[in-house]
């Protein structure tokens, strides 16, 4: 049975006001909302897409970003939670039983918990195009002195990296690897990381015959062998990577590409450079076109946190513009008349029967304001059948009844309310349909959304 993605646009106008309830983010509610069950398979797992949990000794745990009033983690530790690191004064990543996370959003020390939210890969362009050789000749071509990564850390933060691949090995065939760091929970071997008295996450492999004894963060991924080749690989007959001469830190995530791994694993890089004495560049060719795009994702307050904090400012490099004509943000619209809003669709035509579509749609506005949706079917000739009212979303999600009478079975469900980083209120959808086995035709039938808010919302997706 073959997948397509939940793509469908949006609608605006007016409503009442609500913030995330009690404390918790709306990919916290999707989590919350789903069950031990459907986060434990990888295709269940798409119905509470972006977030994964982990069973340890028996008690389902995951990652969270939990945002404090006054910097006191007490309640975290009462709650069973275990601290890896701290960004800022407020801005903790900790492991938490997901059966507490309720109870600890509501403490009056906590601002908001956001589980960890998996990212998506993404790659690089050829070099032949930046004219990397003339650079690494530098002498010859005007520069004083030859540019090619020697005396710099070059981080790499991916899934699939082979860390004894041929091109991250000198000419000698000595390994230029000089730190591995697995910040998956599941790692073994190596050694803990202790960064200002926190524990990371993972583990840490430090010696030659450590990483020697490595194979892949995972085999079902090569990913991660392409980016560190493209940045930093060795000459392999023809071909070499931007920087060739660049000491090596990999940090493999396997499945388990979320933000909460790849910040601890940029904290990783940057402590390294730091005892080492050198400056560092973190290429991260990953990202996702869920969040706010406004810089207040938690993942870019990590950033913002740690570029601060290390005063040798490493630079943190993030993949763009792979993406072709799939935009990141696909609607930025301006609500000008409260009563009318923009109806888009979500089509799969031509597809055959008994496909299943998933995804979720990402919805913010530019304040607090909160807003609403409704699900409406269109044909083929654009005739709008309404098969919801308008529906106020919840931080505990409301799902959508009527959509059997076209689908042959799942459903769609509305999460919402205010982020406490950016103080933009959120709404995220759910798909996770069924079509009918027979008399079922994409052309004819397409879900549309309408989203409704007050006139001057900015809305974007």
């Amino acid at each position: 049975m073959k997948k397509v993605f939940f793509l469908v646009a949006l609608a605006l106008s007016s409503l009442l006001s609500a913030r995330a309830a009690d404390g918790i983010s709306t990919a916290t509610a999707r989590l919350l909302n789903s069950t031990p069950a459907m986060r434990a398979t990888a295709d269940a797992r798409k119905a509470v897409r972006n977030v994964k949990s982990q069973v340890v000794n028996g008690i389902e745990t995951i990652q969270a970003f939990v945002h404090l009033n006054d910097g006191n983690t007490d309640d975290i530790i009462a709650a069973g939670g275990t601290i890896h690191s701290h960004f800022g004064d407020n801005l903790v990543l900790a492991t938490l039983p997901v059966n507490s996370i309720n109870a600890l959003a509501a403490k009056s020390s906590v601002k908001q918990v956001a589980v960890a939210q998996m990212m998506s890969l993404k790659t690089d362009k050829a070099r032949q195009y930046t004219g990397a050789e003339q650079v690494w000749d530098g002498i010859n071509n005007g520069l004083g002195e030859n540019f090619d990564g020697t005396g710099v850390v070059l981080g790499i933060i991916d899934s699939g990296i082979e860390y004894n691949h041929l091109a991250f090995k000198d000419a000698d065939g000595n390994s230029r690897v000089k730190r591995v760091y697995d910040p998956r929970t599941s790692a073994t071997g190596g050694s803990t990381v202790t960064i200002n008295g926190e524990t990371l996450t993972g583990r840490q492999y430090t010696t030659a015959s450590q990483i020697a004894g490595l194979t892949c963060d995972t085999e079902d991924e090569s990913h991660g062998t392409h980016t560190s080749g493209c940045a930093g690989g060795s000459r392999v007959g023809n071909y070499s990577g931007m920087a060739p001469g660049v000491d090596l830190v990999l940090c493999g995530c396997g499945d388990d590409l979320t933000d909460a791994n790849i910040a601890e694993s940029v904290r990783y890089i940057a402590e390294y450079a730091k005892s080492v004495g050198k400056p560092c560049v973190i290429s991260i060719s990953l990202g996702s076109n869920v969040g706010p795009h406004d810089g207040k994702s938690n993942i870019c307050l990590a950033y913002d946190a740690l570029v601060e904090e290390y005063d040798y400012n490493p630079i943190i490099l993030l993949a763009c513009g792979n993406e072709a004509d799939m935009n990141a943000s696909l609607v930025n619209q301006t609500i000008t008349n409260a009563d009318t809003p923009l109806a888009t669709y979500w089509s799969a035509s031509g597809l055959p029967n008994n496909y299943a579509m998933y995804g979720n749609l990402d919805i913010w506005n530019n304040t607090s304001s909160p807003l609403q949706v409704q699900f409406v079917i269109m044909n083929s000739s654009n005739v709008v059948q309404t098969i919801t009212s308008k529906i106020t979303p919840t931080a505990g999600g409301v799902t959508v009844n009527g959509i059997s009478n076209y689908f042959g079975s799942g459903n769609l469900t509305v999460y919402g309310g205010v982020d406490e980083n950016n103080n933009r209120y959120n709404i995220m959808i759910d798909g996770n349909l069924q079509a009918k086995s027979s008399g079922w035709s994409y052309t004819r039938n397409r879900i549309g959304v309408l989203i409704f808010g007050s006139q001057g919302d900015v809305i974007s997706m």
